[in-house]
């Protein structure tokens, strides 16, 4: 790290993050998905475990880390662009589960932008016969 006017800055601040995600990546040629997700999350580097889940096509990985880290509507949104067959019950799940966080009954301050977002999200859901019988 270099001091510069009173503030630390970092050698890289001036390269591209994915090129240096890039470079770091190749440290772990040959190593396992797993192993370098491992690495990754011992040492806290959630963004470039998601960058990795991300680059690997693992989406709703991707979009668990984010929802652990309070990033809702970006894990709603990568549980939707997911195929797996669980992602799309994670994206209702979790839009249900928000709405009724940020909707409590009693109390007239509502978070009226996050609650438009999932409402907006939740269009996109695909509906089947055993979810509109629960409904």
């Amino acid at each position: 790290m270099s001091r510069t006017s009173n503030s630390i800055t970092s050698p890289y601040a001036n390269h591209e993050p994915r090129l240096l995600f890039s470079k770091a990546h190749q440290l772990f040629a040959s190593e396992s998905e797993q192993e370098v997700l491992e690495y990754l999350e011992d040492r806290n580097l959630d963004h470039a475990q998601l960058h990795f889940l991300l680059r690997h096509g693992r989406k709703g990985k991707a979009a668990e880390l984010q929802l652990s880290e309070g990033r809702v509507i970006e894990a709603v949104d990568l549980f939707l662009e997911d195929d797996e067959d669980t992602s799309m019950s994670r994206a209702k799940e979790t839009i249900l589960q928000n709405l009724w966080y940020l909707t409590p009954f009693g109390v007239t301050l509502i978070k009226r932008d996050k609650v438009r977002e999932l409402l907006d999200r939740s269009e996109r859901i695909v509906v089947d016969e055993n979810d509109q019988e629960e409904v």
